[in-house]
């Protein structure tokens, strides 16, 4: 009986030259002369509002990104569609405008999956990067709470995800056309940013 590969194995694989590496670096350098880009942790906020269920409070992500510049080596760079821009503008205000850089709508696909290669973690609600960003070999912080990650989880062997995986969940999926009654999301709510920033300090070699 013929075995089914590992898609993680023989997933899909972006490999990103050098050049377009270091031209991204320079870009990064240019745009941003007073930051170090040393470690480099990217947060993505915003899951589409195609499912606003997916999303984790804002709030979080600003304690989290607060938490994590009190590693000096580190700046965040926000990630996101060019709608998303003005939120990500207002979140890198309350994080630390010196060391979080908004990049949302600033890159084409090309450049978004070149950045993944060149950053040390992405942090993302269950949306469209933590999929692309398993083409690169960054690692991955997915949170999901109404979609189950057994079905709908990232293929990238470098991700982890964090899920309660509540009673209630699934409640959205493709099979009920990502539809859901429900209106006080405790599936993500109750991810407290200590469980992300456990799991990201473990990642970044804190603890090691």
């Amino acid at each position: 009986q013929e075995k089914i590969p590992s898609q993680i194995t023989n997933r899909l694989k972006i490999i990103i030259l050098e050049n377009d590496q270091k031209a991204l670096q320079n870009r990064l350098k240019l745009e941003f002369p007073e930051t170090a880009f040393e470690k480099i942790i990217l947060l993505n906020a915003n899951a589409s509002d195609i499912v606003p269920l997916r999303k984790w409070p804002m709030d979080r992500f600003v304690e989290l990104g607060r938490k994590l510049l009190e590693d000096s080596t580190i700046t965040i760079i926000l990630t996101g569609s060019t709608e998303e821009k003005h939120v990500c503008e207002d979140l890198a205000l309350q994080i630390n405008p010196d060391r979080t850089v908004n990049f949302a709508g600033k890159t084409s696909f090309k450049e978004l999956i070149t950045l993944y290669s060149i950053s040390d973690l992405l942090i993302t609600n269950d949306s469209g990067p933590v999929h692309f960003a398993s083409t690169t070999e960054i690692p991955i912080l997915a949170l999901f709470g109404p979609e189950t990650p057994k079905i709908f989880g990232p293929m990238s062997p470098n991700a982890k995800v964090i899920s309660l995986e509540l009673a209630c969940s699934p409640c959205v999926s493709v099979f009920n056309q990502k539809k859901s009654s429900c209106n006080d999301n405790q599936c993500m709510k109750l991810i407290s940013v200590q469980m992300v920033l456990s799991e990201a300090q473990k990642i970044l070699g804190k603890w090691n």
